[in-house]
C-alpha cells in the first residue's frame, strides 16, 4: 500500500501563466506572426508556418502549420507540478505534433518532458502534462517550452492558454489525510481511498504522453475504477480541485 498526502488547506496552490501564453498581444490585422512577444518561431514575413487562430475563448491562439516551430524560455523560482494547455489539431496519418518542456539549472538542461500527439482533436480540449519531481538538490532557474507541428502537408497544431501549476506548502501536511491506491500494478481494477475530499474534486487519468484518457467526476472516500480499455503502460492519476492538481500518483497497467 502506498500512502500519499492529500493537499488541503495547509497548501497554497499557485498558477503561473506562461508569458504571452494566451497570445493576446498579437496584432489581429495581420495573418502571419514573425514578431511574437516572448516567443521565437520559424516564421518570416513570407511564411505561414506560424499564424494566429481563434482561441477556445474567442481570442487569439497559436496555430502551427506543418513544419512550424515556436519556443519561449523564461525564469522560474521553483519546479511546477504540471502544464495545462488547450489544444486542437488536424494530424495526418503517422504524423506527430509535440510539446517539449525543458528544465534548466544555469546552462545545464536537467530534464525534458515530451507530450506527443498523433490524432486529430476537432475542438479546443484541455490537456494536463504531469511532471515527475526533480531532485531537491538541483536548483532550477529557467524553463523552456518548444512547440512542434507535424511534418506532413495538411497537419496543424493549435494551442492557447498555457499555464503551470505550482505547489507551496505553508504548514506541515497532516499524514492522516491520505490517498491510497492499490493494487499497483493493476490488471483489471484499481481501488482508491481518500482521507479528505475537497469540494468539487475530480480525478483525471493521463497517459505517459500527458493525454487525458479518463475523467472521474464523482469522488468518494473509497472507490473502484475499472481498467476498461486502458492499454498496458504507465498512467498518472491526478486529484483535481478548481482546475488545480492537488496530488498525482503513478499507476502501471499490465496484462
Amino acid at each position: 500500500m502506498i500512502i500519499l498526502s492529500i493537499i488541503t488547506a495547509t497548501v497554497q496552490c499557485l498558477s503561473q501563466k506562461i508569458p504571452n501564453a494566451g497570445f493576446e498581444k498579437w496584432d489581429g490585422e495581420s495573418s502571419t506572426f514573425w514578431d511574437l512577444i516572448d516567443w521565437e518561431t520559424t516564421a518570416t514575413s513570407a511564411s505561414s508556418a506560424v499564424i494566429a487562430t481563434s482561441s477556445y475563448a474567442g481570442r487569439f491562439g497559436l496555430k502551427l502549420n506543418y513544419g512550424g516551430y515556436a519556443t519561449t524560455k523564461f525564469q522560474c523560482t521553483s519546479e511546477p507540478k504540471s502544464l495545462k494547455a488547450y489544444i486542437k489539431s488536424k494530424m495526418q496519418q503517422n504524423d506527430t505534433a509535440q510539446i517539449h518542456v525543458s528544465f534548466y539549472g544555469g546552462k545545464t538542461k536537467v530534464k525534458t518532458v515530451k507530450y506527443l500527439l498523433h490524432t486529430s482533436v476537432a475542438d479546443w480540449t484541455p490537456i494536463y502534462v504531469v511532471f515527475d519531481a526533480i531532485s531537491p538538490t538541483i536548483k532550477l532557474d529557467s524553463i523552456q517550452i518548444e512547440l512542434f507541428a507535424g511534418k506532413d502537408l495538411g497537419s496543424s497544431f493549435s494551442l492557447d492558454e498555457l499555464s503551470f501549476e505550482y505547489e507551496s506548502s505553508t504548514q506541515q501536511i497532516d499524514v492522516n489525510d491520505h490517498f491510497n491506491i492499490y493494487p499497483n500494478p493493476i490488471t483489471s481494477q484499481v481501488s482508491l481511498e481518500i482521507g479528505n475530499i475537497p469540494n468539487n474534486a475530480k480525478f483525471l487519468i493521463t497517459n505517459s504522453q500527458g493525454k487525458l484518457v479518463k475523467e472521474v467526476h464523482h469522488v468518494d472516500h473509497v472507490m473502484m475504477i475499472d481498467r476498461h480499455d486502458l492499454k498496458k503502460g504507465v498512467y498518472f492519476i491526478s486529484l483535481i480541485c478548481n482546475n488545480t492538481i492537488l496530488t498525482t500518483k503513478k499507476m502501471i497497467v499490465v496484462d
